[in-house]
C-alpha cells in the first residue's frame, strides 16, 4: 500500500511540475505575442499565435491530444475569422457608426474592434467546429442506445459520455468480468493505483473495494465511482461454477486404494435459496446484487472472506474431503460388480446405484454447512469415473483367482464326498462318478476364468495378458492338487477289497484315509 501511495505521489509531482510549465508556456506565448503585433506587423503576430499552439502536445499527456486537436481547430478558426473582421471593422467603422449609435459606441476605439473581433471569431469557432463534433457524438449516442439495453441512461448522459469518449476526456475506469478484472483505462491505473476512476461491473460480477485496508463497499452490476486510493479487493462470480479434479489414493474400508474423477458444480448462494434456507437473516437490511443472478451483499461478504481466501477452492476441497469420508465406509465389492463370466464387465466396472448414494451422501454432508459457512451454494456431485490403478489391478486380479479356485475345490470336494459315500455300488461305477464330478468342477473354473479374461480384453490387452499369467499359476496349483484325488483312489480300491462298511476320512496330517472292517487292523500308513 505505501508503494502505491509513493507511485501515486510521483504520479502527482509530475503532473504539478507540467501544469506549472504550461504556465510560463502562455505567459511568453502572450508577450512574443503581443511584441510581434504590435511592434513588429499584425501579420507576424497571427502567424506566431497559428504556430505557437503546435509545442502544446509535448507539455500535456498523450491523452489529451484529441482535446488538443479540437482546441487548435477552433482556435485557429476563430484567429482568422477574427482578423479578417477585425480588419472589416476597420475600414468601415465609418460608416457602421453613422448607422447605429449602439455600433458606433462598441466600435469606436480600436481596441473596441479588436474585442469585438476576437469575440465573434470564437463564436465562429465554436459553431464551426463544435456543430459537427456535437453531431457526430448525439449519432454515436443514438447507436448505444439502439445496440445496447440501457435503461437507467437517459441521451443526455449518453451524449455527455460519447463526447468525452470521442475527446478522451473521461475518467480512467475498470470494467469487471467473468469474475475477474477484464481491463483498464489507461492500462493498469485502477488495478495498480486505485480511484479516483469509473468502475463497471457486468451483469453475474460482484466487486469488493477497499482503501487502506479497510472494505468500503460492496458493488455488484452496475456502475460506480471510486474515491481517490480506493481499490478492488476481489471480484466475485455469481454465475453457476463446474469444477472437475482427480483424486488420487481414494480409499475404500478394506483400504484398496481407487483414483476418482469428481465433478462439482455451485455457485454464491443465490438470493432464494438463502430466502428459503432456516437461520437468522433479515432481507430488510441486506441489499440485494444483480438482477439475473441475485445474491445477498452478506453471503458475498461470506465467500469472499472465508479463511481460505478463495470461496472456489473452499466449495471443491469441501466436496472432496466428504467423498473421501464416504468412501471409505464402502468395501471394494460394494463399489465394483464382480461377474467374470460376462463379456465386457472385466470385473472392474462401477456399481452405478452404490455410486449415485454415494454422490447423494456427499452432496447431503456439504449442502447446509457451505451455505451457512461461507455463503456456497453446492448445486451438484457427480462421480463421472472410478477407476483401480494399475499397480493394483494385479493384486486383485490374484486375489479373484484364488476365491474362484476356492469355490471350485469346494465343489470338487462336495462332489467326490457323495461318489464315495455310494454303497452297494462297485469300484467301477464309483470311480466314474469321481472322475465325472472332478471334470465338470475345473471345466466350470476354465469356463469362468475364460470369461473374465474375455471381459478385460477388450478394454486393456496388457491386463488382459497377465490375468493371463495369474491362471496358468492357477491351472498348475489345481494339477499339483489332484495328488488328493489320487489318495481318494486308493481309498476306493481299499473299499473293493474289504467287506462291510468302509468309512472314508478327508481330513487333515495324520488322519487314516480309511476305518477297515470290523475285525480287521488297521493298516500302517
Amino acid at each position: 500500500m505505501n508503494a502505491d501511495v509513493d507511485l501515486n505521489n510521483n504520479q502527482g509531482g509530475r503532473g504539478w511540475g507540467r501544469y506549472a510549465l504550461l504556465g510560463a508556456w502562455l505567459l511568453a506565448f502572450a508577450l512574443v505575442d503581443a511584441l510581434l503585433w504590435f511592434r513588429v506587423h499584425w501579420a507576424a503576430g497571427l502567424a506566431f499565435a497559428l504556430a505557437a499552439p503546435l509545442a502544446l502536445p509535448f507539455l500535456l499527456p498523450r491523452r489529451a491530444m484529441r482535446l488538443l486537436i479540437v482546441l487548435y481547430l477552433i482556435w485557429a478558426v476563430a484567429w482568422l475569422s477574427g482578423t479578417y473582421l477585425q480588419g472589416l471593422l476597420a475600414e468601415n467603422a465609418g460608416v457602421i457608426a453613422a448607422r447605429n449609435r449602439v455600433l458606433a459606441w462598441l466600435l469606436g476605439s480600436y481596441e473596441m474592434q479588436v474585442v469585438c473581433a476576437a469575440v465573434a471569431g470564437l463564436l465562429f469557432g465554436l459553431v464551426t467546429v463544435g456543430a459537427p463534433l456535437v453531431l457526430l457524438a448525439w449519432t454515436a449516442a443514438e447507436g448505444v442506445l439502439a445496440l445496447n439495453e440501457l435503461p437507467d441512461v437517459s441521451r443526455g448522459e449518453a451524449l455527455r459520455l460519447v463526447l468525452m469518449a470521442l475527446l478522451n476526456l473521461g475518467p480512467p475506469w475498470l470494467v469487471i468480468d467473468e469474475g475477474q478484472e477484464k481491463y483498464t483505462k489507461p492500462v493498469g491505473l485502477l488495478k495498480k493505483l486505485g480511484g479516483p476512476g469509473l468502475v463497471v461491473v457486468q451483469e453475474g460480477n460482484a466487486a469488493i473495494f477497499q482503501k487502506g485496508g479497510r472494505i468500503t463497499k460492496v458493488v455488484g452490476p452496475g456502475t460506480a465511482w471510486i474515491a481517490f486510493l480506493e481499490r478492488t479487493r476481489c471480484v466475485v462470480d455469481l454465475r453457476p461454477q463446474w469444477e472437475s479434479r482427480t483424486l488420487e489414493n481414494v480409499r475404500t474400508r478394506d483400504h484398496i486404494p481407487l483414483t476418482v474423477r469428481l465433478g462439482v458444480g455451485f455457485r454464491i448462494e443465490p438470493k432464494d435459496a438463502t430466502d428459503r434456507r432456516e437461520g437468522p437473516h433479515d432481507p430488510t437490511s441486506d441489499p440485494v446484487l444483480g438482477r439475473v443472478y441475485q445474491a445477498y451483499e452478506s453471503t458475498v461478504r461470506k465467500a469472499a472472506f472465508n479463511p481460505s481466501g478463495d470461496w472456489r477452492l473452499t466449495a471443491v476441497g469441501m466436496v472432496e474431503n466428504a467423498l473421501r469420508d464416504v468412501v471409505a465406509t464402502y468395501d471394494f465389492d460394494q463399489l465394483f460388480r464382480h461377474e467374470p463370466g460376462q463379456p465386457g464387465s472385466g470385473g472392474f466396472d462401477p456399481e452405478e446405484r452404490t455410486i449415485r448414494e454415494i454422490e447423494k451422501r456427499v452432496l447431503d454432508i456439504v449442502k447446509k454447512t457451505a451455505a451457512e459457512q461461507f455463503g456456497v451454494s453446492v448445486t451438484t456431485v457427480d462421480v463421472s469415473e472410478v477407476r483401480v490403478p494399475d499397480e493394483v489391478q494385479e493384486r486383485l486380479l490374484e486375489w479373484w483367482g484364488v476365491r474362484w479356485h476356492r469355490v471350485t475345490e469346494i465343489v470338487r470336494a462336495e462332489a467326490e464326498k457323495e461318489a464315495l459315500q455310494l454303497k452297494g455300488q462297485g469300484q467301477a461305477a464309483a470311480l466314474e462318478a469321481v472322475e465325472q464330478k472332478r471334470h465338470e468342477a475345473v471345466a466350470a473354473t476354465i469356463k469362468a476364468l475364460e470369461g473374465l479374461v474375455a471381459g478385460i480384453a477388450w478394454r486393456d490387452a496388457a491386463l488382459a495378458q497377465r490375468l493371463a499369467s495369474v491362471i496358468e499359476r492357477l491351472i498348475g496349483r489345481m494339477v499339483t492338487e489332484d495328488v488328493l484325488a489320487l489318495r481318494m483312489l486308493e481309498a476306493l480300491e481299499k473299499l473293493s477289497e474289504g467287506k462291510g462298511e468302509v468309512t472314508v476320512f478327508l481330513g487333515g496330517e495324520g488322519m487314516p484315509f480309511l476305518s477297515p472292517p470290523e475285525g480287521q487292523g488297521r493298516e500302517p500308513q
